[in-house]
Formats: C-alpha cells, sequence, structure tokens
C-alpha cells in the first residue's frame, strides 16, 4: 500500500518538487562542512544550535519519508518541532554563551514554557516578524484549526484523512514549509557562527541551492555579511 503512494507522489509531482528534501539534505551537507572545519570543537560542542542542526540531517530525512506516503500533517508538526527548537538554541546559544550545554539544558527549564514570540522577541534574530508568520502558519496544520479541517469538511476529503494517498495540495504546501523552515535554520546557524559565511558565500553550488529553493532570509544576511 505504501509503495503505491510512493508511486502515485512520484508520478504526480514535478522532480524538483519530489527531490526537495534530498537537495535540502546535500545543502546541509554544505553547511556542515565549514562548521566542522572553521569552528572550534569547544564552540561546536558547548553549542546549541550546532546540536540541532547535526539533529536537522535527521529530521530532514524523516519529513521526507512522512511526506512520500502521505503523512502531510506529522510533517508540519516535525517542520514546527525543529523551527521551535531552533530558535529555543540560538536564543540560549546567545544570551548564556559562557554556559556548557549541561548549564543550558539547566536553563531550558527556566523558559520551557514561555511562548515562542516572546523569546523571538527577546533574541536579536531578524526579521522576526516573518519568523513568527512562518510559525502561525505552520501551526494552522498542526492544531485542530480551520485551516487544518476545511479541506474535510468542505470539500469531502475525509478519505485522505483516514487513509494512504496523494493530495497534491498539500503536498505543495509541505514543500512550501520546508523551504521556509529550513531557510530560517540555516539562517541561524550561520547569524550564531558568522565565521563561516564567507565560506559558504564562496562554493557557487551551495548559493545556487538557497536560491532554488527561496531561502532569502539566508541569503540576505549572507549577502550583507560579504
Amino acid at each position: 500500500m505504501l509503495e503505491d503512494v510512493h508511486k502515485e507522489t512520484k508520478e504526480n509531482t514535478t522532480k524538483e518538487e519530489f527531490c526537495t528534501w534530498t537537495e535540502h539534505y546535500t545543502t546541509w551537507s554544505d553547511i556542515i562542512r565549514p562548521l566542522l572545519k572553521i569552528v572550534s570543537d569547544n564552540d561546536r560542542h558547548n553549542s546549541m544550535v550546532f546540536f540541532r542542526f547535526l539533529e536537522l540531517q535527521y529530521n530532514i530525512m524523516w519529513i521526507y519519508i512522512c511526506i512520500l506516503f502521505s503523512r502531510y500533517h506529522p510533517a508540519m508538526r516535525e517542520l514546527r518541532y525543529s523551527l521551535e527548537s531552533m530558535v529555543q538554541a540560538y536564543y540560549l546559544d546567545v544570551e548564556h554563551p559562557k554556559a556548557n550545554m549541561q548549564c543550558k539544558l539547566e536553563i531550558t527549564k527556566e523558559i520551557d514554557k514561555e511562548r515562542f514570540g516572546s523569546l523571538l522577541d527577546r533574541s536579536d534574530i531578524v526579521e522576526k516578524h516573518r519568523i513568527k508568520q512562518l510559525y502561525s502558519d505552520l501551526s494552522k496544520y498542526v492544531h485542530s484549526t480551520y485551516e487544518e479541517l476545511r479541506p474535510t469538511i468542505e470539500e469531502g476529503k475525509i478519505w485522505e484523512r483516514i487513509t494512504f494517498g496523494f493530495e497534491p495540495d498539500m503536498f505543495k504546501k509541505c514543500v512550501e514549509m520546508t523551504n521556509r523552515v529550513l531557510d530560517t535554520m540555516y539562517l541561524l546557524t550561520i547569524m550564531r557562527f558568522p565565521v563561516i559565511v564567507k565560506e559558504i558565500a564562496s562554493d557557487p553550488a551551495t548559493i545556487r541551492s538557497l536560491e532554488k529553493h527561496d531561502s532569502n532570509l539566508c541569503l540576505t544576511y549572507i549577502k550583507s555579511k560579504t
């Protein structure tokens, strides 16, 4: 049954859409290389951002698997988790630069219940309004909302919610959300480790990949620093 869904997904999407997640995995590899090459072991090992960026390689593949087999809402939940965790990681790193990972873990107890927008506002992250809008857009598919329920009720798409099957609108929405979330995660990673900006900017393949997936937040920051 899942093989049929995978086949249907591949047959009804463009090659560019279908390869969204594998290409992002390549971009992740392009960014991790200068992090390993330039950033000191101590800075990496005590960075929540670096930890979350490492974790991203797993998340990208898991989200891809969900989408290939039409589990679009779980994919949205994973995307929102990735966004939330990276914003929290950036806040911890920047506000507590001398703390080790164990100390940062303890600090999370104090901010666990803090709302996403509040934590974002207290940081020096750029383009806050766009990141808040992204979080809001993702939340529409994570909670029981009008946007999440409308196709099922108004368009009679009940079977698509209880069976495995390709749904073109949700697939395209997942492509869009993936690009927006990963753009933000790339941005926060290079903001946390600006020492890698020049190396990324000098790699045409990485820049082309970022351009291809509309990583405008990340690209704008790179251009402002080179």
